[in-house]
């Protein structure tokens, strides 16, 4: 009897390392963030993130750790920010690929399955999408600082190529000098100072769109944007 206690211990370690297989190398990860923009009526596919897992560390170990769980226990609730493709990639080769559609679950699209995951709070740089509460069929004219602190890649994935309208050294004494420029020193302060402003320019949808970007840590970021109607004259 002993003998069979002590089998029953040494197998109930080995057989889940057996019947466990190691989450295999990542060396990309791609997220886009999906929502619907009333400002464009449309829905928009942005891509937030393209990087390395080690840049998102808390977030692969969530995914890489998620329980599958039935559909009679997905909870059933809508995020204001939209939908998230969560894609790990190996060589080029997407290896794996979640949807996370609320803020416990998420849908594995390539084994088909949900999972149990409280991960919408570790997802970067995600576009704040306020704009939601608005009712609709009521027409916006102008929009300002929806895309603050997004990078450039991001933008880019939403409007193609952006025309680039001007560049200058930001500085103490820099005031806007058009009625269209945001208040620079609302939104950069001293540390700022001798660094290159960005200004580009893009349409969509017969809507116009300007933002400033700053440089931070090789990236450019959007600090300030408005969007805005033909009908709308600076």
């Amino acid at each position: 009897m002993k003998k069979i206690f002590i089998i029953i211990f040494v197998l109930s370690f080995f057989i889940p390392s057996c019947l466990s297989k190691p989450f295999p190398k990542v060396d990309n990860v791609k997220i886009v963030q999906d929502y619907y923009d009333q400002f464009y009526d449309e829905r928009i596919s942005a891509l937030i993130y393209d990087g390395t897992p080690d840049e998102i560390n808390k977030l692969v170990a969530k995914i890489q750790t998620a329980q599958t769980t039935s559909i009679m226990f997905v909870i059933k609730e809508a995020l204001i920010d939209g939908e998230f493709s969560v894609d790990f990639y190996q060589n080029n080769e997407n290896i794996l690929s979640y949807r996370i559609f609320n803020s416990q679950n998420a849908y594995d699209k390539i084994k088909h399955r949900y999972k149990k995951i409280r991960a919408i709070d570790l997802i970067p740089n995600k576009i704040q999408n306020l704009h939601q509460n608005i009712p609709v069929g009521t027409e916006m004219f102008t929009r300002e600082d929806f895309f603050k602190n997004c990078s450039e890649m991001t933008i880019k994935s939403i409007f193609g190529d952006m025309k680039e309208v001007s560049s200058f050294i930001y500085s103490e004494d820099y005031f806007p000098s058009t009625e269209i420029e945001p208040d620079y020193h609302k939104y950069l302060d001293k540390s700022y100072h001798g660094k290159t402003v960005r200004v580009l320019s893009g349409r969509k949808n017969n809507k116009n769109i300007v933002l400033w970007l700053y440089e931070e840590n090789e990236i450019w970021k959007c600090f300030s944007s408005v969007e805005f109607t033909d009908n709308i004259h600076f």
